[in-house]
């Protein structure tokens, strides 16, 4: 599962347990699967798409600076997750 959020703040009824800073920008939550559990390639491929990628639970949070909801970039790297996680 891939959710994308233009921010997400700490008191968000879904990610409020898992993440304690406030997303300014555009953020990519993909939960995990496969038995719970991406593997350390497609982690590594996911990383590689995004500034920063944090691992909280079930989920990766994963953002760039500066990358907003209708930015053209958005739009690539969701192609990019759709080949890489399908």
């Amino acid at each position: 599962m891939v959710d994308i959020h233009q921010s997400i703040e700490p008191a968000h009824p879904t990610y409020n347990a898992l993440i304690d800073f406030e997303i300014e920008d555009a953020c990519v939550v993909i939960k995990k699967f496969n038995q719970g559990h991406l593997s350390h390639q497609l982690i590594d491929q996911v990383r590689e798409l995004f500034d920063f990628v944090y691992e909280r639970g079930d989920f990766l949070f994963c953002m760039s600076r500066n990358l907003h909801f209708n930015d053209a970039r958005l739009e690539q790297i969701v192609q990019k997750l759709d080949v890489i996680l399908y």
